[in-house]
């Protein structure tokens, strides 16, 4: 009979893959975006019709949106796409 072991891995930023400017500026501002509207990955999941993991994912840098899916993510925050994009615009050279 063989021992199984589970082994658990915490994930830092920094063992992340680089990302560009741009990359690490939508990750931070989803991810306050999503706090200042006080919503989890799970609610803001639900609203988006995804699994949790999805949200997680996006917010890890791991999952890149296309503009259909960054339009209808942002959605789920009730902000527009223009709006992040001026942002964007604005904060990341």
């Amino acid at each position: 009979m063989k021992d199984f072991y589970l082994i658990t891995i915490e994930i830092h930023d920094w063992m992340l893959p680089h990302k560009s400017p741009s990359q690490n500026f939508f990750r931070e501002h989803s991810k306050e975006i999503r706090k200042t509207n006080n919503l989890t990955q799970r609610q803001l999941a639900i609203k988006l019709s995804v699994y949790q993991s999805y949200v997680s994912k996006v917010e890890l840098g791991q999952k890149n949106l296309n503009i259909i899916e960054l339009k209808d993510y942002l959605k789920g925050y009730n902000y527009y796409l223009v709006e992040f994009l001026n942002t964007l615009d604005k904060n990341v050279t």
